[in-house]
């Protein structure tokens, strides 16, 4: 095998990486929360696209409640894409 053709492999290997990069940063994921209070997708480039809380949580007396379990969520479902990421 000479020097082309293993230039020729690489970069069909990167265009592969790429493709499956993009395909991954699109793919949307669930977000739930325990008892399914928070609720929404966020994408493999962490965006997050929908974003839905349950209504008796949105009071002032519960506002340090949803704040909590919305930052406890959304830092579980980064870790649940980084660990796919990092299995694919």
């Amino acid at each position: 095998m000479n020097f082309a053709n293993l230039v020729q492999q690489a970069q069909q290997m990167q265009k592969k990486v790429a493709k499956a990069k993009k395909e991954f940063d699109e793919k949307e994921f669930d977000i739930v929360s325990q008892n399914d209070i928070i609720t929404g997708k966020i994408k493999g480039n962490l965006e997050i696209t929908e974003l839905h809380i349950e209504q008796s949580m949105m009071s002032i007396e519960h506002q340090e409640d949803v704040q909590d379990l919305l930052m406890i969520t959304l830092n579980q479902m980064i870790l649940f894409l980084i660990m796919r990421i990092v299995s694919d």
